[in-house]
């Protein structure tokens, strides 16, 4: 289950819940659960998903270099996992409970399902075996036993195969899917001269166009049929599903899906499930006119969201523009809310007061999103000594903070997974290397001065790191040494000096 002991895979003595780390040992697990019936039968979870963990890099990359997974492709690029492989794990570990596929808001980790940000935020880092039949699909009903599942970018996963999973699966709990990437990836070379080419080029793309449409009118929407089965599920992570056709499922205690929804429809929802709720993206569309009276677009929650005592997660700027700006407002959230551990805060709101409030009331908080270019050195302390049981903190347009506070978060908040500030030094970065070693994701890295000596024992010391943002100049040699040793690295090509853009 989500809170078991997970191991990567070595041997069939790995243990129960295993991860596969990498294209060998998933060849090997292969083998191991062909063979091996007994371990077969007693796993309970896998987790594939860390296959799909790929570099992100400028457009400016040539193709042949992109680290991404291609399906059907030769080589570096061939298929990561197939319908063969998926097939055999159906077939001999009938008792799985869990299985997590692609590379996304990953259920097994609890705190790394939900993406706390606005309704329209996605996961940056998002990825997963398109490639997958859906034939083969189907046949993930069969694991009747299943109660977390993660299909995230299976783009072969249609409604009718969603609901007969529902139908062979009754005890799901949890359930993730979408995240098929971006139709319009650009490849990064130079344009056709030739035009003759050109031309060929641009049929070409007609082509795919007119395939697109004919694909686009064949989908149906999603219906409450297709969710009919699904009554034990709680969490539910799916960006094109919209409220209306899952409302009715009784348990559900997080949602996660397509952003919008009627005023009506997210009411009723909210109502009947206040009792459960501990997360929902969902909100209603609505105008409402700005200093200057321009009439501004905004997503808010209704107040009926109030009534949901056990909610973790709340995102003031996902409210009535003016309410969430009113004095009160933060304080009236966090004691309607006494189990919040997820904080969203608008950008426009005092800086100083509401550093107070936090640091004072919500000192059991776990992730603050604050994405304000006005909090510095002074909000950022009063906040970092306050708030120690901080696993996520997001301040990435705040000022430039001084060493020394970025040198505070480090040596305060030991549980830090998370870590988003602007200025982020080498000489910073070895204090997180030195204080944080549960952390994950860290940017922005000022590339600079950043040398291999800063990278030398960075698997040993943050051995979870997946993602690294970095900023500023940076020669080719050091991008290189840094996609190395980390899964994701991101970067501005804008950030690299002349030679490099070369």
């Amino acid at each position: 289950m989500a809170t078991s002991t997970w191991a990567s895979f070595t041997s069939g003595e790995s243990g129960a819940y295993v991860k596969i780390t990498t294209t060998e040992l998933l060849n090997k697990f292969i083998d191991e659960i062909s063979s091996n019936d007994a371990f077969a039968k007693a796993l309970k979870g896998l987790d594939v998903s860390p296959l799909f963990m790929h570099q992100i890099q400028s457009s400016e990359d040539e193709e042949e270099d992109l680290q991404i997974h291609e399906c059907n492709a030769e080589g570096s690029n061939a298929c990561l996992f197939n319908d063969s492989q998926l097939t055999t794990v159906i077939e001999k570990c009938s008792n799985l409970e869990v299985l997590c596929i692609g590379y996304g808001p990953q259920i097994i980790v609890a705190g790394d399902l939900i993406n706390i940000s606005g309704p329209e935020a996605g996961i940056d880092t998002s990825n997963g075996p398109a490639c997958l039949s859906e034939d083969v699909l189907k046949r993930v009903s069969e694991l009747s036993k299943l109660e977390i599942l993660n299909l995230y970018g299976c783009d072969n996963l249609s409604q009718d195969i969603v609901a007969q999973i529902g139908r062979g699966c009754p005890n799901l709990k949890q359930l993730c899917i979408d995240g098929e990437g971006d139709d319009e990836d650009d490849d990064g070379f130079e344009d056709i001269s030739d035009d003759e080419e050109a031309v060929e080029g641009e049929e070409a793309e007609d082509k795919v166009a007119e395939e697109e449409v004919v694909e686009e009118e064949e989908e149906r929407p999603w219906t409450v049929e297709d969710w009919k089965a699904f009554q034990n599920l709680e969490v539910l992570s799916a960006d094109s599903v919209e409220l209306a056709v899952v409302a009715d499922l009784p348990k559900l205690t997080h949602v996660q899906i397509y952003p919008f929804a009627e005023p009506d429809v997210l009411k009723k929802f909210i109502e009947s499930h206040a009792d459960s709720l501990r997360y929902i993206n969902v909100a209603e569309e609505y105008d409402y006119e700005d200093a200057d009276e321009v009439s501004v677009s905004h997503a808010r929650m209704p107040s009926e969201i109030f009534k949901c005592a056990k909610l973790e997660s709340f995102n003031t700027d996902v409210f009535d523009y003016k309410e969430a700006r009113a004095d009160g407002f933060l304080t009236k959230v966090i004691e309607s809310f006494p189990n919040l551990k997820h904080l969203e805060i608008a950008a426009d709101v005092e800086v100083a007061s509401t550093a107070q409030i936090v640091a004072s009331k919500l000192t059991n908080l776990e992730t603050l999103v604050w994405e304000s270019e006005s909090v510095g050195d002074e909000a950022v302390e009063t906040i970092v000594k306050a708030l120690t049981n901080l696993r996520n903190l997001q301040l990435s347009f705040s000022e430039k903070l001084s060493e020394s506070t970025v040198g505070l978060i480090a040596e305060g908040l030991k549980n830090l997974e998370q870590i988003n500030v602007n200025t982020i030094t080498p000489a910073g970065f070895e204090v997180f290397k030195n204080n944080c070693p549960h952390l994950s994701e860290i940017g922005v890295i000022q590339g600079e001065n950043l040398t291999k000596e800063h990278l030398a024992n960075i698997n040993e010391k943050l051995p979870n790191l997946r993602s690294v943002c970095v900023g500023g100049e940076i020669p080719e040699e050091m991008l290189d040494a840094l996609m190395n040793v980390v899964p994701d690295v991101e970067y501005n090509i804008e950030g690299l000096d002349e030679s490099d853009e070369e």
